[in-house]
């Protein structure tokens, strides 16, 4: 048995993989610009949210992009229900591991849409 199964991992079904995918929802989504994130939303009625992160490595050393990755993830596994019907792309602007205060600008970025 994987000791990293259970319930806490995102599915490969709700993660956004393809370049044709992520370009798709980058070009004909609504971009909501935050203090550090750039978030990039295609609504898609009748199909499964999901989501890519892109993380530049100006951002940081590896450590640091991974780890506002996991935020991220840990912000959509936690809260499904902001991202109902949407194709989202996060594109991080600057580095924060501050887990409340990145979940407080997704929100509002998600409200904004």
């Amino acid at each position: 048995m994987s000791s990293r199964s259970g319930s806490f991992r995102l599915p490969r079904r709700r993660v956004l993989k393809k370049r044709s995918e992520i370009r798709q929802v980058l070009k004909q989504g609504r971009r909501i610009a935050g203090r550090n994130i750039n978030l990039f939303v295609l609504s898609q009625p009748r199909f499964p949210s999901r989501i890519a992160i892109v993380v530049p490595r100006r951002i940081g050393s590896a450590v640091q992009r991974n780890r506002i990755k996991r935020l991220l993830r840990e912000i959509y596994r936690r809260h499904p229900g902001w991202f109902d019907d949407k194709q989202v792309v996060f594109s991080i602007k600057r580095f924060t591991d501050d887990y409340h205060q990145l979940e407080q600008e997704v929100q509002d970025l998600v409200s904004r849409t």
